[in-house]
């Protein structure tokens, strides 16, 4: 398990995964890392409503009904984002499509916790089964964990060993008083939420792992990024007939971690300068050196019978308007890596061959968008295109007449 610190190395995190596991005492551990499977373990499963209470600090810059609030909105977010994408429905256990799914030791269903009880205040630490809000207070097993890590920390979701048998746990979702910016605290929040909910780092946009350094990064301006679970360059996966945008400049900012804009930079933040196109490609399309563009990419109708898609590739302008439109396809990968950005859960399972051994079963069925293999037809050319899930959604374009791959949207 790893902590979200503003240092971070190889060693300094195999450290505070030791630490965190063997060190908080009574049995605690936190999400977000790897050290044992179960660590990315969904919290709740099951109709039951998962109570919680919100604590905070009397020093805390927003007042204690501002937070409960915010508890509740992001509780909110993370329940629509789960129902754009189907997985409130999604059970573990249950047959689909004339499959025979791994069951659970007692063959019940279940499905994701996404019913919660406020409580008017906290029970004693001793009740374990809650959720427990917590801004800027130490207490109980968050002292024990800031004081282990050594680090500084914004934020951390800890609890109790998983509980195999009735896959409901509670615990501690931390949020530091680190900030007086209720964009940056709600977005560490939703972060911390999103371990809670078996969402594993770098699944999407507000679980991307390195959040401490972007939101304690004074020359990083991206407000209108904060407090998203999802945006126009880092969905969670394209359904068809939506777009990504390979072009954000706040998309290169995050992957550089840098406040560096490229020569000629747009003001528009979601579009590039035409300088990021390879001479001989901006030459063939007939674009000037001085100007800006937008590189969208939009998932069309899927085949019937084969895990490929329509795509299209469309060049915009600084109106949205289309200058280019180059008409593809994508045939996706048949890999179980293609679901590691899934919530899932690592526990015992029974399988239809009468086995039973513990294993990580993710809860989205529906296969992501990346790892894909396809082209698009630019002038009277097909060209070859990979996309690659890194960060959200990269587009690499092999260009003959230069015998070079162009990686669209890259931290390169």
């Amino acid at each position: 398990m790893k902590i979200i610190s503003l240092k971070r190395s190889l060693l300094a995190g195999l450290l505070i995964q030791m630490i965190s596991t063997f060190s908080l005492g009574n049995g605690w551990s936190s999400n977000g890392g790897d050290m044992t499977r179960e660590l990315d373990n969904i919290w709740n499963l099951g109709q039951d409503p998962v109570k919680y209470c919100v604590v905070s600090s009397a020093d805390y810059p927003l007042s204690h009904n501002d937070l409960r609030q915010m508890v509740e909105n992001s509780l909110g977010a993370w329940t629509q984002f789960f129902a754009r994408y189907g997985l409130q429905a999604a059970k573990f256990g249950a047959s689909q499509s004339g499959n025979r799914m791994p069951k659970f030791p007692d063959r019940k269903a279940r499905g994701i916790s996404l019913d919660f009880i406020e409580l008017d205040s906290c029970p004693p630490e001793s009740v374990d089964s809650v959720v427990r809000f917590v801004f800027g207070k130490i207490i109980g097993p968050i002292q024990n964990y800031l004081y282990s890590s050594k680090e500084s920390s914004l934020g951390v979701a800890i609890r109790k060993a998983y509980d195999h048998n009735h896959y409901r746990n509670g615990g501690y979702v931390f949020v530091a008083n680190f900030t007086n910016d209720r964009k940056k605290i709600k977005h560490m929040l939703l972060h911390e939420m999103g371990h809670m909910f078996g969402m594993p780092h770098d699944s999407v946009f507000v679980m991307y792992e390195e959040v401490a350094h972007l939101l304690t990064d004074n020359q990083f301006q991206a407000d209108h990024l904060w407090g998203h679970i999802e945006n126009d360059f880092w969905p969670y996966r394209l359904k068809s007939g939506e777009s990504v945008n390979l072009s954000s400049e706040s998309s290169r900012k995050i992957l550089k971690k840098t406040n560096q804009s490229s020569p000629g930079v747009c003001q528009n933040q979601s579009m590039q300068t035409n300088r990021k196109i390879p001479p001989k490609l901006r030459q063939r399309l007939g674009l000037p050196a001085n100007g800006c563009h937008k590189l969208v990419l939009t998932l069309g109708e899927k085949h019937p019978s084969r895990p490929s898609h329509r795509i299209q590739l469309a060049l915009k302008d600084e109106q949205d308007r289309d200058i280019k439109v180059f008409p593809g396809y994508i045939e996706t990968a048949l890999t179980h890596k293609r679901q590691s950005f899934s919530p899932g859960l690592y526990t015992k399972w029974l399988f239809p061959n009468s086995s039973s051994y513990f294993e990580r079963l993710p809860l989205d069925q529906v296969p992501p968008t990346t790892p894909a293999k396809g082209s698009v037809k630019i002038g009277d050319q097909n060209i070859a295109l990979r996309l690659v899930g890194q960060n959200g959604i990269q587009v690499e374009l092999f260009l003959p007449w230069s015998d070079k791959w162009w990686v669209a949207r890259s931290a390169e």
